[in-house]
């Protein structure tokens, strides 16, 4: 059931990258107003601070950048214009600029409007690294047991093995815990 499951996903995983289905959707160049409460446009326009785009590295780490919308909500409810706004490439308007733009290539290229390999082209980079990040964690996940082993090897013979080994595992067994989650 296995090798039979294998093969009828990796069949649709190429029909589904080569756009193969004869599915094609009419993507109008037209963009919908949004449909949020009937607000103004002006009220999209308006920026409010961005503190995901202002947050260093341990901030991100910890999420303590988000400190100063706890503060608000625990105080009183937050309303809409308290949220900040997303960071700019990761904004509606520009993903769907990014995205035309792989349809116009795509179009181009093949003379058809293909979105699945819009698509494909769209978000291939994010794909690679969540698939970097995915086998650096699967890495660590296998790694424990043999850490493990290691170190009951280096207690059991602690006169062979300098003590220099035994911070080397216990800082390898932090490092991985780390990775992995």
């Amino acid at each position: 059931m296995d090798i039979l499951s294998l093969i009828t996903s990796t069949c649709l995983l190429v029909i589904s990258i080569r756009g193969k289905t004869c599915i094609i959707f009419d993507i109008s160049d037209s963009t919908v107003e949004p449909l949020l409460n009937g607000k103004r446009k002006e009220h999209f326009e308006a920026k409010r601070d961005n503190l995901y785009g202002k947050a260093s590295l341990l901030q991100l780490i910890t999420f303590s950048w988000l400190n100063p919308l706890f503060e608000v909500g625990v105080k009183k409810t937050i309303d809409r214009d308290e949220v900040p706004d997303v960071e700019f490439r990761d904004s509606a308007n520009n993903l769907s600029d990014s995205f035309d733009e792989n349809l116009k290539y795509v179009k181009e290229k093949d003379g058809t409007r293909n979105p699945s390999k819009a698509i494909y082209l769209f978000g291939r980079k994010k794909a690679a690294i969540n698939a970097i990040f995915a086998v650096i964690s699967a890495r660590s996940s296998y790694v424990g047991p043999y850490l493990i082993a290691d170190f009951g090897n280096f207690l059991n013979k602690k006169k062979f093995r300098g003590l220099q080994s035994g911070y080397f595992l216990a800082l390898d067994f932090l490092v991985q815990k780390w990775l992995r989650h």
